[in-house]
Formats: structure tokens, C-alpha cells, sequence
């Protein structure tokens, strides 16, 4: 149904209870229609503009500047995911630049702002914001209230921590502000439908990532009872290792064969530079369990999947994806062997952490995520 017909219905509606006030039961709609007292707010930069009732009188609704939330049919509410990117740099402390929001509007937020000077820091971060669109104008949240939430709430501390406490672990540090950004997000003008942050992941190079999802973590508080904190995050990290393969399942014939596989199915197999994307669960400020870091997590990686595949013939050269009595090496399956293979190295070393799922990438276009 269009925006047009949804207003006509409403106005038609609200004309029909105009000249039946006094009946005990209004007329059916196929609208349900909620009224919600809210204070006079100044005129926002991208929000639904206010639908009001005509002026009457009418007994146990005396609020004022009552809102109308439409919703059309049965109140199921569709949850959109929206996420949104924010480029920020740190600049060195000499470069006299504010890290906070700045009177002045950024000139650059694609490349990140404010503009890097020196030898400055850049980083990525993602916010992923779940609810409900506004019937009107469509918008789960304005995506500038997501720049600024970053700016405010996190890009300070970032900007300090560089400064003063450089060796922080990340992870950590994304803990202590989430807080800040769950309240910015969330924090909604009366009478629009909520949004909640469904996750926060902060890049700190292309390829390393940590990341809060807080519908999956407990949360606590420190010892000073002010800044609630995740019990656990994700990190990630992208490794890559060149290998050939040919895939060929011996119960077939070889026509069958080339007919399935095609050229992967070349007698003398194929290469590839593959990537791969562990996601492990790590614990943050927990008492006596050891901090696991990136250096743990490459050093893991290495030992289970890099070392041992790394510039081999899959099929001749590891027992794993043999041609008479291991798996056919499709990237389904070297995803989860590579998994298998890591989660049993991090299980020996680091038992307080957990290997959610594991991603290979055998050309850009073309990847498997092993998740048990």
C-alpha cells in the first residue's frame, strides 16, 4: 500500500471517530493506531514530520501533541539491519587537531576525518543498528546520528589512549566505550520507533578486526561501578597461502568427473591464493583467565593451517584431502579442516577462548564459512 492511501485512510479514520465520539466502539480499520504524549521538540534534520489529530475534545486524552504511529495491518514489526561505516583518524599529539567532532562539518568522511596529518592512525568502524523503519520516511536511523555517535562517544577515547596508554589491548578498549555508543544510538526523540546496536566492529587494519555483538554477551561491571563492560569480543584476522588442488571424487568415472568438475578437474590440478578468516571468541577482563592477543592468534594459525598447507599439492602432498582416502579438497572442506585443525591448536594453548567459525576465500568471489 502506498504512503497516499495510508494517510487517506488514516484521515478518513480519524473524520469517521470525529462524528461518533460517543460511540463505545470505533469503526474497524486496518490500521492500528497508537497515541503517544510527547514534548514539543525543535524541528529535527531527517526524521518523519508529525501526523496530529484534527482539534477535539475528548474524555481520558488530554495529553498534548499526541504522534500517530501507523502501522499497517497486524503490529508485526519487520526488523531491518542497517550498518553503517565511520572513517576516523588519530592524528599525533604535535598536530594540535581536536579528535572530537569539530564546530567546522568535515570536509572528507569518506577518506575518514578529520584529515590525517603526520603520521596519523587510520581506522574503520561499523555499526550495525536493528529495528523497525519508520513508516514514513522509511529510515531505521539517520546515518548521521551514527557518525556522531562514533565521533563523540568512542573517537575521544581513542584519540587518549593513543596518547597515553598505546599498548591497550583493543578489545578491551572497545569494551570500555560501548557503553557510550549503545546510549548514543540508542537514545531516541520521543514518539520514533527504537533502534537497538546489534554490533560494533572496529578495524584496526584491513584485515584485523575486533568486534562486541552485545545480544550475545553477558554484561558486567568494573570494580568502580561505572563503565559496564563485555565479558567477551571477536577477534579476526586474514591470512593468506597459496596451494594447488584438483578436485576429482574416485567412486566416479572420469567423464562423469570432467563433466562435474571441469577444468578443476585437470589431472595435474590448479592453484590458488587462498585466504582465510578465523573468528575466535576472547574473553575481556576476566579474572585469572590470561589475555589472548593478536600475536597468540597468528602464531596459532601458523602452527595449525599456514605451516602445514602452505605451497603444497592438497591432494598429493597431505593426508588430509588425499585422493584415495581423504576429503575431495572443495573449499567447503578445506574450511572445515582448516577449522578443525585451529580449534584443536587453540584448545591446547589457549582453553579460555573459543573458535566460533572459520572463513576461506578461494578466488574474491567465491568463499565457505565452517561454523559448528
Amino acid at each position: 500500500m502506498t504512503l497516499r492511501r495510508m494517510y487517506s485512510q488514516c484521515i478518513a479514520f480519524l473524520q469517521q471517530c470525529k462524528t461518533s465520539e460517543s460511540s463505545a466502539n470505533p469503526p474497524a480499520s486496518n490500521f492500528f493506531i497508537c497515541f503517544r504524549p510527547t514534548p514539543k521538540l525543535p524541528k529535527p534534520r531527517r526524521t518523519a514530520p508529525q501526523l496530529t489529530e484534527p482539534n477535539r475534545t475528548e474524555p481520558n486524552r488530554t495529553e498534548p501533541n499526541r504522534t500517530l504511529d501507523i502501522i499497517q495491518g497486524h503490529p508485526e514489526v519487520l526488523v531491518h539491519t542497517l550498518r553503517r561505516t565511520v572513517r576516523f583518524i588519530i592524528n599525533p599529539a604535535s598536530a594540535g587537531t581536536s579528535q572530537s567532532i569539530t564546530p567546522q562539518k568535515p570536509r572528507n568522511t569518506y577518506a575518514g576525518a578529520p584529515g590525517m596529518q603526520g603520521l596519523g592512525r587510520y581506522y574503520e568502524m561499523i555499526l550495525a543498528c536493528e529495528g523497525a523503519p519508520d513508516p514514513i520516511t522509511a529510515y531505521l536511523i539517520d546515518i548521521k546520528d551514527c557518525d556522531k555517535a562514533v565521533r563523540e562517544a568512542f573517537v575521544p577515547l581513542v584519540n587518549h589512549a593513543c596518547q597515553h596508554d598505546p599498548n591497550i589491548d583493543p578489545s578491551l578498549l572497545l569494551a570500555q566505550g560501548f557503553s557510550a555508543l549503545q546510549r548514543a544510538v540508542e537514545s531516541r526523540a520521543p514518539g520514533l520507533l527504537p533502534v537497538r546496536l546489534a554490533s560494533v566492529c572496529w578495524f584496526l587494519t584491513p584485515t584485523y578486526s575486533v568486534e562486541i555483538q552485545p545480544a550475545k554477551n553477558a554484561i558486567t561491571t568494573l570494580a568502580s561501578g561505572e563503565t559496564p563492560l563485555a565479558t567477551s569480543a571477536i577477534l579476526r584476522q586474514r591470512f593468506d597461502l597459496a596451494a594447488a588442488h584438483r578436485l576429482h571424487v574416485p567412486g566416479f568415472t572420469p567423464e562423469h568427473n570432467r563433466a562435474l568438475f571441469g577444468k578443476c578437474n585437470n589431472p595435474n590440478g590448479h592453484g590458488h591464493n587462498y585466504q582465510f578468516e578465523p573468528a575466535v571468541v576472547i574473553p575481556i577482563g576476566v579474572p585469572n583467565t590470561p589475555a589472548f592477543s593478536l600475536a597468540d592468534l597468528e602464531a596459532a594459525a601458523d602452527t595449525a593451517i599456514v605451516s602445514r598447507f602452505d605451497h603444497t599439492h592438497l591432494n598429493l602432498d597431505t593426508t588430509e584431502f588425499a585422493e584415495d582416502a581423504g576429503l575431495n579438497p572443495s573449499v567447503e572442506n578445506i574450511a572445515m579442516v582448516f577449522y578443525r585443525r585451529l580449534e584443536a591448536e587453540l584448545k591446547a594453548s589457549h582453553p579460555a577462548v573459543h573458535l566460533q567459525s572459520l572463513t576461506v576465500w578461494e578466488t574474491d568471489r567465491t568463499s565457505a564459512t565452517f561454523t559448528p
